[in-house]
């Protein structure tokens, strides 16, 4: 580089300069990349209630995760600092493949570990142009891959709508549009997708009740429930929330009704209530376990009827926006509380 007389440019010379070094820079170390982060649901509460020992186990069980689910791919792991992973992948398909199969290997690692050990990741894609060397990546699409996961729910792969355009149409009838997010690290709103990891022409993706015709999407988290309490301590109770357009009629709901559980083959359903319960026309009782596809159909206290519903092709999401406001504080979508029954006649689970 030769030597400059920095004391003797212009203010025009200095602006030319400073041009010059942009281009070059661009040049040189930028390239569009499709970018990853993937973040542990809960940690913090983790560490707390577990310590340290545990809490980094738990870290290690997803760093081995990831890099199982991504290096086959030729995803490369930029950095695991905190309690997530920031990865980088020369295709948004190879990314979105990626972070599907880690989902499914999660699903399959919580198997080996009790209730209160399980892994919970969010994640969050983009496609844009950074900053690239052999060691570190930089750029404001860092920044807004960022904003997406760490705006996801548990269990849940959200991108943007420039990754969502480089996927091939195999991968887009997985994605259901969801709505803008705003906020710090974002020069403006993005417009999110949600990324069905388990194929949503074969798993239900949302449920129709007939009694007051409404949809309401799935969660995407492994674990969750149904029934008709709204609240518990002060925390929300359900991830969905069971009414009949009668109050009275909600009332034969059990407050805690039904628990779902997404496993590699799936998705099933197990009643945690005495309240009645019927799929597909046959009654099950606490300790069945059923698996559910689209079509099946799920009478609940004999007064509310769900259809469980998927899709075949990205038209079927053509009007519908995703409310991504189930999570709690710390992205969790409420899984089933179990209590023990008493005599009351209205169940407590």
């Amino acid at each position: 580089m030769p030597d400059i007389d920095w004391d003797k440019l212009s203010l025009q010379e200095f602006i030319q300069l400073q041009a010059e070094v942009a281009s070059q820079l661009r040049r040189r170390f930028e390239r569009k990349l499709a970018l990853a982060f993937t973040d542990i649901v809960g940690s913090t509460a983790y560490f707390e209630s577990k310590g340290d020992i545990a809490g980094k186990r738990l870290m290690q069980r997803h760093h081995v995760l990831v890099d199982g689910a991504l290096g086959p791919r030729g995803g490369r792991v930029v950095d695991t600092a905190g309690d997530g992973a920031f990865c980088v992948f020369d295709t948004a398909e190879l990314a979105a493949l990626s972070l599907i199969n880690l989902q499914e290997k999660i699903i399959e690692d919580n198997v080996d570990h009790p209730p209160d050990e399980r892994l919970t990741v969010r994640c969050g894609m983009h496609w844009g142009g950074v900053l690239l060397d052999d060691i570190s990546v930089s750029g404001d699409a860092v920044n807004t891959c960022a904003r997406v996961a760490s705006s996801a729910s548990g269990g849940e792969i959200r991108l943007t709508e420039s990754a969502f355009q480089q996927l091939p149409p195999s991968l887009r009838v997985r994605c259901q549009p969801g709505k803008s997010i705003n906020g710090k690290g974002l020069t403006a709103a993005v417009r999110i997708h949600l990324l069905h990891w388990q194929d949503p022409s074969q798993v239900p993706t949302a449920i129709h009740i007939e009694e007051g015709n409404e949809r309401i999407d799935l969660p995407s988290q492994q674990f969750f429930s149904m029934g008709r309490l709204a609240l518990h301590q002060g925390k929300r109770a359900n991830a969905i929330l069971l009414k009949h357009p009668d109050p009275e009629l909600t009332k034969r709901i059990s407050r805690w009704h039904l628990k779902f559980e997404r496993t590699i083959n799936g998705l099933t359903l197990s009643p945690v209530s005495r309240g009645p319960t019927k799929v597909d026309g046959r009654a099950i009782h606490i300790g069945d376990e059923v698996r559910v596809e689209i079509g099946t159909v799920v009478q609940v206290g004999k007064v509310l009827t769900l259809r469980f519903v998927g899709t075949e092709s990205e038209d079927a999401f053509s009007n519908t926006d995703m409310d991504f406001s189930m999570e709690d504080s710390d992205g969790n979508i409420p899984a089933v509380v179990l209590r023990k029954p008493d005599d009351s006649t209205d169940p407590l689970i």
